[in-house]
């Protein structure tokens, strides 16, 4: 989950294998030199919306309450993996 961030770039050729990011301001404006790569299986994007959590719960993802992300969310480490293989 990522707050305040744009996907510029989704890499990989054949599927994905990472995402660059971009910090953006409070316009939503992206903030140039502030983009990083990610590698990752998949990417979600919601602009503005709340990502659909159906994948991680079918998948057996375990769910925990945090309010200020608007409710339940797949648990997750500090690097977004969930406990799940």
């Amino acid at each position: 989950l990522q707050l305040r961030k744009a996907a510029v770039e989704i890499i990989g050729k054949d599927q994905v294998e990472g995402v660059r990011v971009a910090d953006t301001d409070v316009n939503g404006m992206i903030i140039p030199g502030s983009e990083t790569i990610h590698e990752a299986d998949f990417v979600c994007i919601a602009g503005g919306l709340y990502p659909l959590a159906e994948l991680a719960a079918v998948a057996g993802c375990p769910f925990q309450y945090v309010p200020e992300l608007g409710g339940h969310v797949p648990c997750h480490s500090e690097i977004m993996e969930t406990p799940l293989e």
